[in-house]
């Protein structure tokens, strides 16, 4: 089902009360302004400080396409098929406790890439630079919020750190 948005983020997968299309994700499931010109939307921030404006999966809903949805247990979650990173099928985009606060890169937002094999992988997927695969590099770019920067360093971060949130 990975190569199938809909399918995928299905009931038959998921406890979902809420499905939204990639034309209306940002505004009806995730509630956030990428633009931050909207003081009553959701403002994603970098662990740094500041305003995260790219929240990759959402800022790019309008080339790759896929749902999102609200699970039972309040996370949101999109997933989009992609053809311009190699060996990989889709990307995630998660928030673990979804329009609630801190709405903070690193913290509870998070996303992955999904190989053709079925793995899970970080940024790193992209093979930018081996020296980008340390854990110290990932925490840099997930904290930066600019440049290599998104929300999947953060969960290499977060899994090379043997699932602690110590960056």
């Amino acid at each position: 089902d990975f190569g199938d948005p809909e399918k995928l983020l299905s009931d038959k997968h998921f406890a979902i009360t809420k499905t939204c299309s990639s034309s209306t994700a940002t505004t009806n499931c995730w509630k956030t302004d990428l633009q931050d010109t909207d003081a009553s939307k959701v403002k994603y921030k970098l662990l740094k400080g500041g305003t995260a404006l790219n929240v990759a999966s959402l800022k790019n809903a309008s080339t790759r396409s896929g749902p999102s949805v609200i699970l039972k247990n309040g996370v949101i979650m999109r997933y989009v098929l992609i053809s311009d990173v190699t060996d990989a099928v889709g990307y995630f985009t998660i928030d673990i406790n979804g329009n609630d606060k801190p709405n903070i890169q690193g913290r509870d937002l998070f996303g992955f890439y999904v190989t053709r094999k079925g793995h899970v992988e970080d940024k790193n997927i992209t093979k930018t630079s081996d020296s980008q695969n340390d854990l110290a590099n990932k925490i840099k770019y997930c904290r930066e919020g600019s440049g290599n920067a998104d929300e999947s360093w953060c969960y290499g971060a977060l899994v090379d750190s043997g699932w602690r949130m110590d960056y």
